[in-house]
């Protein structure tokens, strides 16, 4: 009997102890996260470092509960807190998210509370880059009113243009363009907006109408990357023949070397028969050569996995009068490239011409 009271009291003193370590727990956790409007919460054992943790008036705009941010700036949260991936609570309501789709207010509300402008998070980004990767026109507009930087720099060398760009956001380009910002400011490896837009993304499939915003507001038409290539190249490369013929009725260099000295007509040679021909037509030089003496014709005979467009392009080349006869670095001629690739096709046209 006393045996089983003693047993009784150990399962009450346990469950006491417990109870009791849980309250601890979750009282020191609701002070860390609720009653101190700065404070982060600290991210669990065995998470991510670099992840992003909250402080408390970000995560509120994050989740569309924008009374909640302005009760947490009455009660003296710093408006400028941010995550440790940089995010400030004005970069999250400019790009918006699920639960603040309609950011508009989020953002006055931050701007009218001094909200900083053009604080950079960890990536370098600001609001309005980050508004400009999501399409948000109106956002720009408050931010622009606010004299935010449009041409602030991000650590790839990326700016709200080139955002905007990249992601097919015309109305944001037009807005972007409008409103001063540098069409030419290219990102660390020489990108312009002009650049991306000719050669297109997987945001921005039809092109066409951005290269001709770009275009109509005196994008410069031959400017070159880092590689040395042009938009003309880039486009030739994807096979955008749309865009190839705005570039080239604004006289684009059809010849323009890159630094391995390929041009756009090499780069079309794999396969993409409509470049090419537009190329040829615009006085592209047939028997261009690059720096490892390969010709449009040898790349031709190299073969590509489509056999049809192989001939066509080698049918097109020797039309206008591709020469058989040049070397590459290696000692080869077309024939030959052909013969080692096994190019069937691509032999018997060039043995019998």
């Amino acid at each position: 009997m006393n045996r089983n009271k003693t047993v009784v009291l150990v399962v009450v003193v346990l469950a006491a102890l417990a109870a009791g370590g849980y309250w601890f727990a979750r009282n020191r956790n609701t002070r860390a996260t609720g009653s101190l409007p700065n404070a982060v919460e600290k991210p669990s054992a065995g998470a991510d470092p670099v992840a992003p943790v909250d402080v408390p008036i970000v995560k509120a705009i994050e989740e569309g509960r924008v009374d909640d941010a302005s009760q947490l700036l009455k009660q003296g949260a710093n408006i400028d807190a941010a995550n440790l991936d940089g995010t400030t609570a004005l970069m999250q309501a400019a790009e918006g998210s699920a639960y603040l789709p309609n950011n508009t207010p989020a953002v006055a509300m931050l701007l009218e509370k001094g909200a900083s402008l053009d604080t950079q998070d960890k990536q370098g980004r600001t609001a309005v880059y980050r508004a400009a990767a999501e399409g948000k026109e109106e956002t720009i507009h408050l931010l622009v009113a606010h004299k935010a930087n449009l041409n602030q720099r991000a650590d790839d060398g990326g700016t709200a243009l080139l955002a905007s760009v990249t992601f097919g956001h015309m109305d944001c380009l037009k807005l972007l363009l409008a409103s001063g910002a540098d069409i030419e400011l290219a990102d660390a490896r020489g990108t312009t907006p002009l650049m991306v837009a000719a050669e297109g993304t997987a945001y921005m499939p039809f092109n066409v109408p951005l290269v001709s915003m770009l275009l109509a507001n005196g994008a410069q038409v031959n400017a070159q990357d880092s590689a040395g290539r042009t938009p003309l190249y880039r486009a030739a490369t994807e096979g955008k023949v749309d865009v190839m013929h705005l570039l080239l009725e604004k006289k684009a260099d059809p010849n323009l070397k890159d630094n391995d000295g390929s041009a756009p007509l090499l780069a079309a040679a794999t396969g993409r028969v409509d470049a090419a021909t537009l190329l040829l037509d615009s006085g592209a030089d047939v028997n261009l050569a690059d720096a490892n003496g390969n010709t449009a014709l040898m790349i031709a005979a190299d073969g590509n996995p489509d056999a049809n467009a192989d001939k066509r392009m080698i049918t097109l080349l020797l039309e206008h009068k591709a020469r058989l006869d040049p070397l590459d670095r290696s000692g080869r001629t077309a024939l030959a490239r052909a013969t080692e690739n096994n190019n069937t096709a691509a032999i018997q046209m060039l043995a019998q011409h």
